[in-house]
């Protein structure tokens, strides 16, 4: 299977973004480039060996991975990640055709090299979330709002100050509801109160109100 002519061509489609090896996501780092006609590209993970690829390889996947929130540092914010529709030269994820959307300000930004290339991105592609995250509310200080991603699909931001406490639930990219104070219970908003909310709940360990 030929889908790159060359190093020229692997290098402006593919490096910088993201493909999918052996059933795991990779940051392409660059090419080989000993020849022209050389299609070999070097791809890494965070904690793993590098390794080298031929970019037409048939175990090489450059589909469009499933976009949702990624965590960034413990707490310190959800952003969720989207790819505008307009086309761009380069095939792969990577940040030059990648947006995000913060949880906690709800603001627009763009995203880095180093974010597409990080562990919680990668893990992200990957539907790997922490869902102990309870353990880390004891350690939130007043006035301060944190976030936490919890799927591709959902994110909680928390806000305490003095006896007031605010706990809202994000879904992809919008405001859903809130969080009863048991921290298991999902008061939904009226649009998104239905079934496939109610099944993608139950796999992050929440409920809905009745």
């Amino acid at each position: 299977m030929t889908r790159y002519l060359g190093a020229s061509d692997v290098n402006r489609r593919l490096t910088g973004g993201v493909v999918r090896y052996k059933d795991q996501f990779w940051y392409v780092r660059g090419v080989i480039h000993s020849t022209d006609d050389d299609t070999r590209m070097t791809i890494v993970r965070p904690n793993m060996n590098s390794r080298t690829v031929d970019a037409n390889s048939p175990e090489v996947d450059i589909a469009s991975p499933p976009m949702g929130y990624y965590q960034v540092g413990i707490m310190d914010d959800a952003v969720f990640i989207l790819r505008p529709p307009y086309r761009r030269q380069n095939q792969a994820a990577g940040a030059s055709n990648l947006v995000g959307i913060g949880v906690i300000n709800e603001d627009r930004r763009n995203i880095s090299s180093d974010t597409v290339c990080s562990l919680p991105f990668l893990n992200m592609l990957d539907g790997v979330y922490d869902l102990d995250w309870k353990k880390y509310l004891e350690h939130m200080r007043d006035g301060y709002a944190y976030a936490i991603a919890l799927s591709q699909d959902f994110a909680l931001k928390f806000y305490k100050k003095g006896t007031k406490a605010s706990h809202t639930l994000h879904y992809r990219g919008e405001i859903a509801g809130h969080l009863l104070p048991d921290l298991q219970t999902v008061k939904l908003k009226e649009e998104y109160d239905h079934s496939i909310i109610h099944m993608k709940l139950l796999e992050v360990r929440l409920a809905p109100s009745t």
